[in-house]
């Protein structure tokens, strides 16, 4: 009924109700939500003991801060300085370049929501925010630097150099595709991104060196798409190359083409099949040899894929926050944080006369034999290569 066919009374009374009701309202929502002096701040201290965290971090304890951000506190400061040369990182008026930073790596090493980092850090979500949009920028810069393609020549030292890896010559490295969680919003392409555990992922194709570095990362696909049409997608985007007379090694999901190999299917391959002691556990074939000194080239690129998982907890748990294009981004910043400290960790190998030699003739042969060679001709080879000097190794010992 309206208020103009209330009585009098009647009308100022109800007016008097719902001011009350309104009121109380008010007053419950403000002690719920506090505002202005009673306000409980992240960080009573301010910009100042925000500083102040950040200092006791970078001066406290080396180990601390590596199980925290997962680099050591020298490591961070050369990504402090290669960052400061190549991107355009800058601080503001209250927040350091190095905040931003430990911010950013807090979140993808730990899974943090932006409101957990805040509350670590004693600063406002809305800045957080901010710096995980500008770091990005950064850190895709760091991907583009530190994650390249091998040249046209290259030869892998790691396969040249062993007794028993020399026999896959012009292998360069070993590819693999991973499925990462991923937040979709509902549409009509949903279902597409609903991989076989019938879970919503993206998938990502990677291609490792035998060093155990990234050299290729593309992100995105959808969950749905299985690893040889992830491959497809991959040589046809022209950014993936494979250089004439190299080959990579893969399972047998990417299937045999130009430039992969796979394993022989129907013969026991991983690992785990050669446990045991006895004659049962020794190679009985060519096949059989091929697949077991393939899979211990090849799991190199699982072993990338692990530690990406283990140290970067974002891309094993993906926040629902961030947009599907940050999802994606997130796992090129990842992969470009793994090559630098890679980098920075790996002792610069110097070789002898005699293994630069062994290289050189190494890049030699595979320029003059390889190409050409249909693709199952040349995993034959291989196999009948590794089979006879297994033989041999057997004889003498």
């Amino acid at each position: 009924m309206p208020y103009s066919s209330y009585p009098r009374r009647q009308l100022a009374s109800s007016i008097i109700v719902e001011a009350i009701v309104r009121a109380i309202r008010i007053n419950l929502d403000a002690n719920r939500h506090p505002r202005g002096g009673n306000r409980d701040r992240l960080n009573s201290g301010g910009p100042a003991a925000a500083a102040a965290k950040v200092d006791e971090l970078l001066t406290g304890s080396n180990r601390r801060f590596l199980e925290i951000f997962r680099v050591t506190i020298d490591e961070f400061k050369d990504l402090m300085t290669w960052l400061r040369a190549n991107t355009d990182i800058e601080g503001s008026r209250y927040q350091s370049d190095e905040m931003k930073t430990l911010i950013f790596l807090y979140i993808i090493c730990n899974a943090a929501t932006q409101r957990q980092t805040a509350h670590f850090f004693g600063v406002s979500q809305s800045s957080v925010s901010r710096t995980v949009a500008s770091l990005i920028r950064c850190f895709v810069r760091l991907y583009k630097a530190f994650v390249r393609l091998p040249p046209e020549d290259f030869v892998s030292p790691e396969v040249e150099l062993d007794r028993r890896s020399r026999h896959f010559n012009g292998c360069i490295g070993a590819i693999d595709g991973t499925q990462i969680a991923a937040h979709i919003c509902r549409g009509p392409a949903y279902q597409r991104w609903r991989n076989r555990k019938q879970r919503i992922a993206q998938n990502v194709f990677v291609a490792m060196k035998l060093d155990g570095s990234f050299s290729y990362v593309l992100a995105g696909a959808e969950g749905s798409m299985n690893d040889s049409k992830l491959l497809h997608r991959v040589l046809h985007r022209h950014t993936f190359r494979i250089p004439r007379g190299r080959y990579y090694l893969s399972d047998a999901g990417f299937g045999l083409t130009r430039g992969v190999i796979t394993p022989f299917s129907q013969v026991r391959y991983h690992l785990s099949d050669w446990q045991g002691s006895g004659r049962r556990s020794r190679p009985r074939n060519a096949k059989e040899i091929y697949n077991l000194w393939h899979c211990r080239l090849r799991v190199i690129v699982e072993q990338g894929i692990g530690w990406l998982r283990r140290r970067c907890r974002l891309i094993r748990d993906t926040a629902p926050e961030y947009s599907l294009s940050k999802q994606i981004n997130f796992v090129y910043c990842c992969a470009g944080l793994y090559n630098f400290i890679h980098f920075l960790r790996k002792s610069k190998v110097r070789y002898t006369a005699q293994q630069r030699q062994i290289i050189k003739r190494a890049r030699v042969r595979a320029d003059r034999d390889i190409p050409g060679v249909d693709i199952r001709e040349l995993r034959r080879r291989v196999a009948v290569k590794c089979w006879r000097s297994y033989n041999i190794y057997m004889r003498r010992n």
